[in-house]
């Protein structure tokens, strides 16, 4: 099978069939969690690792269990290709040498090159032009694991608005590096509750010149979006207009706060917004950032 009509079953929601040989020659191991958890979402099994075929075996050969496992078998020098005894199992077979003249369908994982990364990062930010993906990109080393986790930060805002919150970050004036403290970072620690790391922003301030105005902006879109799904258990991607990667980001931030903290902070932000839109507050960056810091804690 051609990656590309394995990526379009897979967009689709196509059944996939099993087993499947999958060829990994990306040392990253990124194209390889990517594609797995997408074909097990499709076929709406669960992640199943595996050292043995007899491990399989077992757990199908369970009469009194749910067999609802997606399982994945490395072969290696350990775990031999037994194409028998895999052949009717919900499997994926892992590879880093090709294996030919294989009655079971296979699909070849490469080493994603320069414009295949710009590509795939742009799946994930659809809101960015292509300038700034490049940008992204380069900043990064084109290493797809630090450039899954930057756009993460980013991903969970609607297409429209990813640019503006991009552009936030000051890629002009003293960036050095992804991985410096920003505007994101202070906002994931605020989401997640990290008061040792709110703290630590807040003793560092009269060093850090942070958009006050651009953090209030961020953190009334992830507190919304929190509350949207914290307090519906029956909320879904769909029902909320998200995709199911910005709702999973979102997941994660649940339940760091209870209900009555998550509606406070969400009125007192609506409250800032309002007055800054209304010229009724004056305030420098970090006198705005600290005043918001000091009333979520």
């Amino acid at each position: 099978m051609e990656l590309k009509e394995l990526k379009n079953k897979l967009v689709n929601k196509e059944k996939i069939k099993l087993p499947l040989i999958i060829f990994n020659q990306d040392d990253s191991n990124f194209l390889l969690r990517e594609y797995t958890k997408s074909i097990s979402d499709v076929l709406g099994l669960k992640l199943k690792e595996v050292n043995s075929i007899e491990e399989i075996k077992t757990i199908e050969g369970d009469v009194f269990s749910v067999n609802d496992f997606l399982f994945i078998y490395y072969v290696n020098d350990n775990n031999p290709l037994d194409e028998d005894s895999l052949f009717d199992s919900k499997v994926l077979i892992i590879c880093n040498k090709d294996v030919e003249n294989t009655k079971i369908d296979k699909v070849v994982l490469p080493k994603p090159i320069d414009w295949q990364i710009e590509d795939l990062v742009h799946t994930y930010l659809p809101g960015l032009d292509n300038a700034e993906i490049s940008w992204l990109c380069k900043v990064s080393k084109y290493d797809v694991n630090r450039l899954y986790n930057e756009a993460q930060k980013i991903t969970i805002f609607d297409k429209k608005d990813q640019d503006k919150i991009f552009n936030l970050i000051n890629k002009e004036d003293g960036y050095r590096d992804l991985n410096d403290l920003t505007i994101f970072n202070l906002s994931n620690a605020i989401l997640k509750h990290d008061v040792g790391g709110i703290h630590k922003v807040m003793r560092d301030l009269d060093n850090i010149d942070i958009e006050g105005v651009g953090l209030v902006t961020i953190l009334l879109n992830n507190f919304y979006k929190v509350i949207s799904i914290q307090l519906n258990p029956k909320a879904t991607a769909q029902s909320l207009g998200m995709t199911e990667k910005q709702f999973r980001a979102i997941q994660y931030s649940c339940n760091k706060y209870s209900n009555s903290q998550l509606i406070g902070i969400y009125r007192f932000l609506n409250s800032i917004d309002y007055k800054l839109k209304s010229g009724l507050l004056d305030m420098t960056n970090n006198e705005l950032t600290y005043y918001v810091l000091s009333h979520i804690l």
